[in-house]
């Protein structure tokens, strides 16, 4: 029969293991809770940037209606109404997608039901009128007067201003659901970060209480495992007692032993894992290892929001990236849009727009030519004639007059395409460009084009590369600037055409 002081060790032993498994156990299972929760705001999380997207895609969709609206009044062409009645139908189709989107936020239901009103007020008080009033006029029946009273009651403007301010603080409000979840994600994650911690904290505490409780049955017999029971106690796993007899105490030895490296496997595996290192085995002793079993699923839940949050993050960088790029393309061209504006004098403003398109593509040099037919012994051909530049010292090199299809410039313009030259080497083959014969390392023509008409070539030079977006940007101001060129040569025409008439009308 065992000693009785065997028999209180041996309980002491069996309830300090299971109080340590009990506490991993919670820890466990609390971090797998936490996790569940963290899977779910991030569900909520992508949900919320989808409506974001959504929200951008109805101003997108506003932007469209108002700009072919404009374009319809100032032309009075059929084809500008197209993006009208395109942003007017998926307009319907985004609000009635997003409305799916925030059903379960009635404050959100409601600012869209409002922004819809507002949408439909600004079709039929101020949209719908100015297209009747504009039929009109291309009949004859009014003038563009009886459309500028209409204009100046600015109710369209009015009711535009409201629904963007709507728009804007439908997103505002998505976005501030997205930083609370957000925050939500981050408290979750610094839960089970802190349940890691302090549950391998207590259950080394309550194994150094056990010890403790060991050395006070035995002391003298097992000086050995006093040491080592101090080292553990103090953090230090790294001896194990050398030579555990076969007897209870024996027994204790090798319970120590095991433990050592319990603790040491469970610290390895938790060091490996806080440093987000998930290829370590956690091997399980058994299929009854619920320790092994928790840790693995934990290394796995971890493992799964961390991909998962990484996914979000670079999601939500790309989306930012997206954004911030479309803002500098609308400013930008909002800037050429105010430079061409009112515009009568062709040499201030080519001038003014060759400036401010080099320093918006950081180019060192540009020029801008200007398209001229001529008519040399009945043949009639077109020219590119130099009409202003930018960084050219007293124009060395460059070519006053260019043919079509001459060079860099005169190809562009017949061929009305983007020219793009990139890294040209200093064996390039000579091209003469509007630069002169010598070869920039990066050379970007881009046509200027009115109505299918070229109406100039803009060429600007780089020691670095051109972006897509400065590309795309060079696209769509061509559009507005083709337009205002297409209006300073009509005025003039009209101007030489009203003084020839005036000079004939004196001679008779």
């Amino acid at each position: 029969m065992l000693p009785n002081k065997f028999k209180t060790l041996r309980i002491q032993l069996v309830i300090g293991y299971f109080l340590i498994l009990f506490i991993l156990s919670i820890q466990a299972v609390n971090t797998y809770r936490n996790i569940n929760n963290n899977k779910e705001t991030g569900i909520w999380t992508k949900h919320t940037l989808n409506v974001i997207a959504v929200g951008h895609q109805l101003e997108k969709e506003l932007l469209n209606m108002e700009t072919g609206l404009r374009g319809y009044l100032i032309t009075g062409r059929l084809n500008f109404l197209v993006p009208f009645e395109q942003g007017k139908t998926h307009f319907i189709k985004v609000y009635e997608t997003t409305l799916g989107l925030v059903s379960d936020n009635i404050e959100q239901v409601r600012l869209l039901e409002k922004i819809r009103e507002l949408q439909v007020q600004w079709l039929s008080l101020a949209a719908e009128p100015i297209i009747v009033e504009r039929d009109k006029i291309i009949l004859g029946q009014v003038t563009m007067q009886d459309i500028s009273v209409l204009i100046a009651s600015e109710t369209g403007k009015q009711l535009m201003d409201q629904l963007r301010a709507k728009l804007l603080r439908f997103v505002a409000n998505e976005e501030q659901l997205l930083k609370q979840r957000e925050l939500m994600e981050f408290n979750n994650d610094a839960a089970v970060q802190n349940q890691i911690i302090w549950g391998s904290v207590l259950a080394i505490l309550i194994a150094g209480i056990l010890i403790s409780l060991t050395i006070r049955a035995i002391t003298r017999p097992i000086i050995e495992m006093t040491d080592l029971a101090k080292r553990i106690a103090s953090g230090d796993l790294s001896q194990k007692i050398a030579q555990p007899g076969s007897d209870e105490i024996g027994d204790l030895a090798r319970s120590i032993n095991a433990m050592v490296d319990i603790l040491n496997e469970i610290s390895d595996q938790a060091d490996a894992i806080s440093n987000g290192d998930f290829s370590v085995e956690v091997k399980q002793k058994n299929d009854h290892d619920r320790l092994g079993i928790a840790l693995n699923e934990m290394k796995k839940q971890i493992k799964d929001r961390t991909l998962a949050m990484q996914k979000s993050e670079q999601q939500m960088q790309r989306a930012n990236e997206s954004l911030q790029l479309q803002n500098t393309l609308k400013s930008q061209v909002s800037k050429i849009t105010e430079i061409t504006q009112g515009a009568t004098h062709l040499p201030a403003v080519s001038d003014a727009i060759i400036s401010a398109l080099a320093k918006m593509t950081e180019s060192g040099h540009g020029i801008l030519y200007i398209s001229d037919r001529k008519d040399v012994s009945g043949t009639a051909y077109m020219t590119l004639s130099l009409m202003a530049s930018y960084a050219f010292d007293n124009r060395k090199g460059l070519l006053n007059e260019i043919t079509l299809g001459e060079g860099l410039v005169g190809q562009c313009a017949k061929e009305k395409e983007q020219i793009l030259i990139t890294n040209a080497p200093e064996d390039y083959v000579q091209i003469y460009s509007g630069l002169g014969e010598k070869t920039p390392l990066n050379i970007l023509v881009t046509p200027i084009i009115f109505e299918k008409k070229v109406m100039g070539v803009i060429e600007l030079a780089s020691f670095s590369a051109f972006s897509n977006a400065q590309r795309e940007m060079l696209s769509q101001v061509t559009i507005n600037i083709g337009a205002v060129f297409n209006n300073i040569l009509n005025l003039e025409q009209t101007k030489k055409l009203l003084a020839d008439t005036q000079n004939n009308s004196k001679l008779q």
